[in-house]
């Protein structure tokens, strides 16, 4: 921010740098971060920035406010300015927030420039695993898709020494032979990966869903 000083007095400028991390989820999904500066010892610069986990998106309220007067606690309002974005999963926002006194000899200014990221961390495990032989030799493993910006999944196959199967992102269903009409039972885990990583393993227990 920045404090003109008039015509015959020297201006002051105030940079604040800060990084802020929150963490919100489903049963505490609300947060806010608030900033103050000074400069000139009359003007103040005040950012407020609320957020609202709603779903799977991140509602972000931000307002920048001006206040000008004989020191840096007055509550004389000058300028205010408002923001309001929606952040979905590992989505980046910039904002540009602005505003200026228009008082004669006091070209006093706030701006606030700075980037909102909603980090989700890995995507949720699935859910309602199941593992049924469709017919002679074959098994049909199925699940719930719980992930919406997954890279893919995984399935485990835990009676096979823990052989691992890649598939696209969004499948709920896997097919797969087994050796001779009366094979062993093939015991499975699926999970969710993710840029950030992997999701838990689903059932938890490596041998409770065979078929």
């Amino acid at each position: 921010m920045e404090d003109y000083g008039g015509t015959f007095g020297g201006g002051h400028e105030v940079t604040k740098n800060f990084f802020e991390s929150i963490r919100l989820t489903h049963e505490h999904p609300t947060g806010s971060i608030s900033k103050e500066t000074c400069a000139g010892d009359e003007a103040r610069g005040e950012l407020l920035v609320n957020f609202d986990l709603r779903g799977e998106e991140i509602v972000t309220v931000v307002r920048l406010r001006l206040y000008e007067g004989t020191n840096c606690f007055s509550r004389d309002l000058d300028a205010e300015d408002y923001r309001f974005l929606r952040i979905d999963e590992s989505e980046s926002r910039e904002v540009h927030a602005y505003g200026r006194n228009y008082e004669p000899e006091s070209y006093d200014r706030v701006w606030a420039d700075f980037s909102v990221s909603q980090n989700t961390g890995p995507p949720p495990e699935p859910s309602h695993v199941l593992a049924n032989r469709i017919s002679i030799g074959r098994v049909e493993i199925t699940w719930v898709d719980e992930a919406r910006l997954e890279t893919g999944y995984e399935i485990r196959f835990n009676s096979i020494g823990g052989a691992i199967k890649s598939l696209p992102p969004n499948t709920t269903k896997y097919i797969f032979s087994i050796p001779g009409p009366t094979g062993p039972k093939q015991c499975i885990q699926v999970r969710a990966v993710g840029a950030q990583g992997p999701s838990e393993w689903t059932p938890v227990g490596p041998f409770v869903e065979c078929g």
